[in-house]
């Protein structure tokens, strides 16, 4: 689900991190909280979620739940696989110098072996996958020879480790099973080919999903639409209602969370009650980001746990949660910051405009090779996003891109 997602861009390749070493989940010197007057630039940002360490391993089976849980370290073959050389089909083991000359016309004939051992001018009738009888150094196919007579009847010729898996092929002692990263379905395959049973894994960071807001407001879209995706980033959800100021301060400082998102309640409304709750339980750190949508994203730090203020629009929330959020989830559980999305390059049907000094998310629909930007009319509507097939990004010190342009989109999965 780190090191395998792609890069973000230009501003954001200079905050990531190697995943070496792991630490536990602390905080260095926090800057001065910034004026409200001043958003937070996105490199700001990703350097602050930088220094949030990993959270520690745990051990857990190697097993299908396994896949795309971050390895604390990697894991090492203690021993060569396999041991000795095998028959990589069914067919005879014996000496390749034995049946030089053998054809269907002028078939050489091979005795039985009696022992374990092939002799000179013997042959073995040996499975796909069973050692090779010492000896042998070869595999005749089943199709390439006939039995009978008392012996093996060879009707080709074979080199020397035609068929054979050699011993230690798949790793040897010391080399590496599966590297420090997100655990693929062949890395699950490897490990359980070599008896490897259970893995010390980076430990799921629980997010604690905060919606701030009284019960007789609209349906919590924000909140169903982050609680998939903290599950897609790897994290584990747990989702709260926080109708008043006081229930907000208590849900800030509830213990368990590994980091905490607040959506609904972060603009300067009279009724924006979520960094004020910050501010009263715990330590401010920015006061709003230079991103679009979702100016109004903040965050901080209570008893030491990362706290972010996201809109409760769910557009705006998406954007906010894609640019900033998410990364801290990744981040905590053992990966890079960078989106798990791909990229294609697409040419711009229509101009996007973009205002300086903030990083627009711009939503955009791909036909063939051109991209579509949409929302310019309602940028704050959900169908913006609904009905895209992925994002461009705009620099904060770009005014935007004109038609025909070529850009790069991260598409939606």
């Amino acid at each position: 689900m780190g090191g395998r997602f792609p890069p973000f861009q230009r501003w954001h390749v200079a905050c990531t991190r190697s995943p070496h070493p792991r630490r536990p989940c602390t905080f260095v010197e926090e800057p001065a909280a910034i004026p409200t007057s001043d958003r937070a630039l996105p490199a700001e940002v990703c350097a602050w979620i930088e220094r949030l360490g990993s959270l520690e391993p745990e051990v857990i089976p190697v097993n299908a739940a396994a896949r795309g849980r971050w390895l604390a370290h990697d894991v090492l073959a203690g021993e060569p696989f396999p041991p000795a050389a095998r028959a990589a089909e069914n067919g005879y083991a014996l000496r390749a110098e034995d049946t030089v000359g053998a054809s269907a016309y002028g078939p050489l004939v091979l005795r039985w072996a009696a022992g374990s051992t092939i002799g000179r001018g013997e042959a073995m009738s040996v499975t796909s996958g069973a050692a090779l009888p010492e000896g042998a150094d070869a595999v005749l196919p089943l199709e390439d020879a006939e039995s009978g007579g008392g012996g093996l009847h060879v009707c080709a010729a074979v080199a020397a480790g035609a068929q054979v898996i050699p011993a230690a092929l798949e790793v040897d002692r010391g080399d590496v099973i599966a590297a420090c990263g997100a655990l693929r379905p062949q890395d699950l395959a490897r490990l359980r080919l070599l008896a490897v049973e259970r893995v010390s894994v980076v430990r799921r960071p629980r997010v604690r999903l905060v919606a701030a807001a009284a019960p007789t407001a609209a349906p919590d879209a924000a909140g169903l639409m982050l609680d998939a995706l903290v599950q897609r980033d790897g994290g584990l959800p747990e989702r709260r209602l926080a109708a008043t100021p006081e229930e907000l301060q208590a849900a800030l400082q509830s213990p368990g969370a590994d980091l905490i998102l607040v959506h609904g309640g972060s603009g300067d409304g009279p009724n924006d009650h979520a960094a004020s709750a910050l501010a009263r339980v715990g330590t401010p750190v920015f006061s709003g980001m230079a991103i679009h949508p979702g100016e109004s994203t903040a965050a901080g730090r209570v008893d030491g746990v990362p706290v972010m203020l996201l809109p409760g629009t769910p557009v705006a929330c998406l954007c906010a949660y894609e640019m900033i959020a998410g990364g801290a989830v990744r981040h905590l559980g053992g990966g890079g910051t960078g989106w798990p999305y791909g990229m294609r390059r697409a040419i711009l049907r229509r101009k996007i405009a973009s205002r300086l000094g903030r990083l627009e998310f711009c939503r955009v629909r791909c036909d063939g090779v051109t991209a579509v930007p949409l929302g310019i009319a309602a940028a704050g509507a959900l169908r913006t996003a609904v009905e895209a097939d992925g994002f461009v990004l705009v620099d904060v010190d770009s005014e935007g891109y004109a038609p025909d342009t070529e850009v790069s989109v991260h598409v939606f999965p």
